[in-house]
């Protein structure tokens, strides 16, 4: 189910102008790659500085959840850590997203027009 959310919302993200999003692969091809950063980074990959962290739980911990997030954002030096909840029989464009205050004040800056 995870995998399937993660598809699910890379793809939402790429048909809405994030060409680059995909789902993290779940199968690591060598050692070095899983132990290296590909182990650290989130479930959907290639919105640069964006660490995306998915899951489709019953019941969401965003505390956990955001925890997870921003320790991978900081460990690779993104921006912006994100952690998506979807809900189960939704539409993927309804899936709820938490993020910290201090990231919703740097994604609304790079938004604002000068």
């Amino acid at each position: 189910m995870h995998d399937a959310v993660a598809r699910a919302v890379a793809g939402y993200l790429a048909d809405e102008g994030l060409p680059d999003a995909h789902p993290r692969p779940y199968v690591p091809r060598t050692m070095s790659e899983a132990l290296g950063e590909e182990a650290i980074d989130g479930d959907v990959r290639g919105v640069p500085g964006a660490w995306i962290g998915v899951t489709s739980r019953l019941r969401y911990r965003p505390t956990e959840e955001l925890g997870r997030a921003r320790t991978g954002a900081s460990l690779l030096g993104r921006d912006v850590a994100v952690a998506v909840q979807w809900v189960g029989g939704r539409d993927i464009s309804d899936a709820l997203c938490t993020i910290a205050l201090s990231d919703l004040a740097k994604l609304l800056r790079s938004t604002s027009a000068p």
